[in-house]
């Protein structure tokens, strides 16, 4: 029973209680902490569940391994909305400039990508992009950036 309230717990806070800090994050340990939880406690917990209830065939196994996509996916497209909705309902636009530009390192995913920094209240952030096709952009080439007013950790390039 401790499992299951416990699982009941994690799963409110990935979906209804992950602060803007972690939900925004782009970079840090603070970017993996929703990936630890739906790869490794979420199976977890749902493996002693079933451990508890005697399940120990392979379906024992396979519902926990299997979680990672019951959860990822779903969690993927609603963190998703909710950035959009939240550049839609505090959306502002900034100049930003290049500060890098660089091409994917897995051979079958050769994209380009640039990051982007611009300023909102005297504090600098980053914005990444994987459109820069034909080397479009350059190191110190001007950007157009939408970020939310509210966490500008949530924010975009403009693209043409």
């Amino acid at each position: 029973m401790k499992y299951t309230l416990l699982l009941i717990g994690i799963l409110l806070l990935l979906f209804f209680g992950m602060p803007d800090v972690v939900l925004y994050a782009k970079s840090g340990v603070l970017k993996w902490v929703p990936y630890g939880i739906i790869i490794l406690v979420v199976p977890f917990l749902l493996y002693k569940i079933l451990d508890g209830m005697k399940i120990n065939s392979t379906l024992g196994w396979l519902i926990p391994i299997g979680s990672v996509l019951m959860v990822g996916i779903p969690y993927g497209h609603w963190t998703d909305d909710l950035k959009e909705k939240d550049l839609q309902q505090n959306g502002a636009v900034t100049d930003g400039v290049v500060v890098d530009v660089f091409e994917g390192s897995r051979e079958s995913y050769h994209k380009l990508y640039f990051v982007g920094e611009f300023e909102v209240d005297g504090k600098t952030y980053q914005t990444f992009s994987y459109d820069n096709k034909d080397h479009r952009f350059q190191i110190d080439d001007s950007i157009v950036v939408e970020y939310s007013r509210r966490n500008p950790e949530n924010s975009r390039v403009i693209l043409d």
